[in-house]
């Protein structure tokens, strides 16, 4: 929920308190550089007995989310606005891997769980939709009061348990030229993971901009996100049997294949009813890119990078969240959505072609 509020609804609050899409592009694309900087600093803290647990730590960002939202509310001006939501999103995402930490820490059903976090997504989407058509751009900070409220009661009685120091024997600590080497096809499906990526960034942190220009407000943005999220559930609760149908190579070429048609779908749709049933591709395209990606990853790095693996496909989105923020609103500023969504097309077209040519079996991951 707390994704739904904050990631994607970022655009239209921030337009109503007077951004321009190139601003807001920079603003996501900051956050996005100081994720990157902030993440390894709490998973090494997370990792360490001696230091603050996932459950501080998520805590303490839960709380200061709270924070932000309040300060939004009051709306002092338009620098702390940027500066309040920029907090918000990089507290949002590092707190990410924190909460899969505690969770996998209990031995969680983590498929099932992803599952409800997209239904509560789409119905979080449907509703700030229609709250933002009632009652204005303040429903924003006031859904993210209320979401990271019931966060930080659901931490606050939520066992305190710091996750045991990793066994076995580590690999050896290599530089990422050495990693690059060592994993030439990875690295270049990366690479088209990036430009694949490129084009969700658009559609996800611009869909304010896209219905609009398909002839839609906020309430069918609400709906629009709200599809999507669904579309996801069939393929996210299904992954344990796909896997048996086919390998993880294959499953990343389809996901590169349905970016591909869902921005070019979106390109190409005269109105926001067909931009519905565009949303059907999210099916085989992000779903399925979130859940076998780590799959994948580890079927074909060996154990002892699996860490790293791990870490730079992650990477890989945090790139592609920089250059599609910055890219994505000058071009919405300078030419327009359709401009944008040509280049999400482009990007997504070479990904794909990339992905198709660079992806190779792994070793099974049962």
């Amino acid at each position: 929920m707390g994704l739904a509020v904050i990631m994607s609804y970022a655009s239209p609050y921030l337009l109503s308190q007077g951004f321009t899409n190139e601003q807001i592009g920079i603003l996501i694309a900051a956050a996005g550089l100081s994720i990157s900087f902030l993440q390894p600093m709490t998973a090494a803290w997370a990792d360490d007995p001696q230091k603050p647990s996932p459950w501080h730590i998520s805590l303490t960002f839960g709380i200061g989310i709270c924070l932000c939202a309040v300060g939004l509310l009051l709306r002092p001006g338009l620098w702390f606005v940027g500066g309040a939501y920029l907090c918000a999103i990089t507290l949002l995402q590092t707190i990410q891997p924190l909460i899969n930490s505690i969770g996998m820490s209990r031995q969680i059903d983590f498929g099932l769980a992803r599952g409800i976090g997209s239904v509560c997504f789409a119905l979080m989407s449907y509703a700030l939709g229609k709250g933002m058509g009632l009652f204005g751009s303040d429903t924003v900070p006031a859904a993210m009061l209320f979401c990271f409220l019931l966060f930080t009661l659901a931490i606050l009685r939520y066992p305190i348990r710091h996750p045991e120091a990793a066994q076995g024997v580590e690999g050896e600590r290599s530089s990422p030229a050495e990693f690059v080497r060592k994993y030439p096809r990875f690295c270049v499906a990366l690479l088209g993971c990036v430009f694949t990526y490129i084009s969700h960034v658009l559609l996800s942190n611009f869909t304010f901009q896209i219905v609009q220009s398909k002839g839609g407000a906020g309430m069918e943005m609400g709906t629009v996100i709200a599809i999507a999220a669904l579309a996801e559930l069939p393929t996210m609760f299904l992954f344990g049997q796909m896997r048996r149908w086919a390998g993880c190579d294959t499953w990343l070429r389809v996901s590169g294949l349905f970016f591909f048609l869902r921005v070019l779908g979106t390109l190409l749709c005269p109105s926001v009813g067909v931009l519905y049933a565009v949303q059907v591709f999210q099916m085989l395209g992000w779903a399925l890119m979130a859940v076998n990606s780590v799959y994948y990853a580890d079927s074909v790095i060996a154990p002892e990078d699996a860490v790293k693996g791990q870490a730079y496909s992650n990477l890989a989105y945090t790139v592609a969240s920089v250059v599609g923020n910055v890219a994505g609103g000058a071009l919405l500023d300078r030419a327009g959505a359709g401009a944008m969504l040509l280049f999400g097309t482009l990007c997504a077209g070479i990904g794909m072609v990339v992905i198709a040519f660079s992806a190779e079996p792994g070793r099974s991951t049962d």
